[in-house]
């Protein structure tokens, strides 16, 4: 069956990435993301080790490992999960 939790979930772990390392440093990002990735598929493993080189080690102390596979691995929403607002 199809969900739209996980998809959800994705969209607050980048509007928490966005918020903890800023416009320019994310959609920089976000923006090697899409080109690298283009037309192309990933396994989590594959975008796990891409986020910890081209954004938690490049930025070294914004955001933990921890964090990101707390987004990833564990069940529901971390504690400190953005609010979304209209």
């Amino acid at each position: 069956a199809f969900s739209s939790v996980p998809y959800t979930k994705g969209q607050l772990f980048l509007i928490y990435l966005e918020e903890k390392y800023g416009r320019d440093k994310f959609d920089n990002f976000v923006k090697t993301y899409f080109n690298e990735f283009a037309f192309k598929s990933l396994t989590t493993a594959q975008f796990v080790t891409y986020i910890k080189a081209n954004l938690i080690e490049k930025y070294p102390g914004v955001v933990s490992m921890d964090k990101v596979n707390e987004w990833i691995f564990e069940p529901g929403l971390p504690s400190d999960a953005p609010n979304p607002t209209s």
